[in-house]
């Protein structure tokens, strides 16, 4: 008799890696298609990317001023929270400091939730606190500043290797801020651990996959479990520069159109259009 438990798991892994195969091919499908044409790239990711932020923003203010749930416990302190404003804000402003980070962030979260979903999507199925349409609306908000991060560096601007510590700093700063909160107002929050720091998981407990600790026992103590990640996020970055680098190099130089120089210089146009 087969298992329908078993079935269950075996049919949820088939969905995701097909889906994950489909975004995929979509964001590739993109990439090539936008290189030839600045305007179009630009307005996208303007146009997915102030959907984000307003959705999230949406999100947050019903969750506490109409649910009335606790806002302390809405207050964005996770990789993926962050960077559903982070991303958006960084586009949108054009901001300096912060424009190549909001897009590698994207990138990072994107892809690591993506890889999860399809790797491990009962993990996400089985999980208490996400619901159907949760599960569906990360997987959305997730592409998107995956899709919006690596258009940017890809098909509008390179990645400059110089401006690098902008974004190991802001990586620093999230995964800190992460760890404050769950001694602090998270502790105990997570479903899985309700007795131990909640949220950012992996900088608080190994959670390596068996195999390698297997291979490598001692990961388990004094924190150690942290030397793969580090090694795995080293080789991200300097994977996703290349990719920046190798893309910039053979796409044509075109202008910044009015969608990718701002809100503020938008607007300044727009009025100045308005007035003549």
């Amino acid at each position: 008799m087969n298992n329908p438990i078993a079935t269950l798991n075996i049919n949820w892994r088939i969905l995701t890696l097909i889906i994950g195969v489909i975004l995929i091919a979509i964001l590739v499908y993109s990439v090539v298609k936008l290189r030839k044409n600045r305007a179009l790239a630009e307005k996208l990711c303007y146009i997915f990317l102030m959907f984000v932020l307003i959705y999230k923003t949406a999100h947050y203010v019903i969750y506490c001023a109409v649910l009335a749930h606790d806002w302390t416990q809405q207050i964005p302190c996770e990789i993926s929270q962050i960077t559903y404003f982070l991303c958006p804000i960084a586009f949108l402003t054009q901001q300096k400091y912060i424009k190549e980070s909001g897009a590698f962030m994207g990138i990072f979260a994107g892809f690591i939730q993506l890889i999860a979903v399809v790797v491990s999507p009962m993990s996400f199925v089985n999980s208490g606190s996400l619901t159907l349409v949760s599960f569906i609306e990360t997987i959305i908000m997730h592409y998107l500043v995956l899709w919006g991060g690596l258009i940017q560096v890809t098909c509008i601007y390179k990645l400059e290797i110089k401006k690098i510590w902008q974004v190991l700093l802001t990586v620093l700063i999230i995964i800190l801020w992460g760890v404050l909160a769950a001694n602090t107002w998270r502790f105990g929050t997570d479903a899985g651990y309700p007795n131990e720091p909640a949220n950012i998981g992996f900088v608080q407990r190994c959670v390596l996959p068996d195999a390698i600790i297997n291979v490598a026992p001692w990961l388990t103590q004094h924190h150690l479990f942290i030397i793969p990640y580090l090694i795995a996020f080293l080789a991200f970055t300097a994977a996703v520069y290349a990719i920046s680098a190798w893309s910039m190099k053979t796409v044509q130089k075109q202008e910044a159109s009015i969608y990718g120089i701002g809100c503020i210089e938008m607007n300044k146009i727009l009025k100045e259009h308005s007035i003549k």
